[in-house]
């Protein structure tokens, strides 16, 4: 039976002064329609569609959370569920870097575009599988144009929902040097390598205290220089956290 490392892990968070936390494109909803059809509006249906999985992913994250209890962490995400941002929605140190959670911007990435959404426009989102309605979000004050979902897959991504997060994330990963730090990174492949996966590897190279946990259905090796500083699971995220 493989093992799944998990008392190790207990033990590592327990003696841990900080943790960090990355989660990938395993979190990513089941495509059933298409960025190529459905543009940057594509991950919302698709999350709100499978919602099977969006109830396994919530609840495994939330174990996660239960584990880390109050130790000083910071969680980063690539991925484009906008659900993962319902879950950590009040937790201060958590950065989503490919998808806001509900909010709209302008196709041209116009600062005045930027807005926010609530549930009621997730329903409108959901209804655009059928009606093929991409213009139910108002539109940009400044150019005029129809307003698309803040995520990675916009036309031109406008990236201010994020960045202050992103600023606080960089500066409390400079306090991580030569303290007792667990890296766990889920579900992270190399969709967007060079925002989790290669710095996560070099944190961990370079600090000599650190504990590195990898946890993927594919891509779950270590690199040579990071293989006796932790360890690394060839299984799904989301179902390694069911299992937590």
């Amino acid at each position: 039976m493989e093992d799944l490392f998990f008392d190790e892990l207990k033990k590592d968070i327990e003696d841990a002064e900080l943790v960090l936390i990355g989660l990938g494109e395993e979190f990513d909803p089941t495509e059933k329609c298409s960025v190529e059809e459905f543009g940057s509006f594509a991950p919302v249906i698709n999350s709100e569609i499978d919602a099977e999985k969006a109830d396994r992913m919530t609840k495994g994250l939330e174990k996660l959370q239960a584990l880390i209890g109050g130790k000083n962490h910071f969680y980063i995400s690539t991925s484009v569920n906008p659900r993962i941002n319902k879950v950590f929605v009040n937790d201060e140190k958590f950065v989503a870097t490919c998808t806001g959670a509900i909010a709209f911007q302008c196709p041209a990435a116009c600062l005045e575009g930027y807005a926010f959404g609530d549930e009621e426009e997730v329903k409108k989102i959901v209804s655009i599988r059928d009606t093929k309605d991409f213009q139910q979000f108002g539109k940009c004050p400044k150019c005029g144009e129809y307003r698309v979902f803040n995520n990675i897959y916009a036309p031109k991504y406008d990236e201010q929902g994020y960045l202050p997060m992103w600023q606080k994330y960089t500066k409390w990963l400079e306090g991580t040097v030569n303290k007792k730090l667990v890296i766990i990174e889920l579900g992270v492949g190399f969709k967007f390598p060079s925002i989790i996966r290669f710095p996560f590897e070099k944190v961990a190279s370079y600090n000599k205290k650190a504990r590195f946990y990898r946890i993927n259905g594919i891509f779950s090796s270590l690199t040579d220089t990071i293989s006796e500083k932790g360890h690394h699971v060839s299984k799904n995220a989301i179902e390694w956290l069911e299992l937590l």
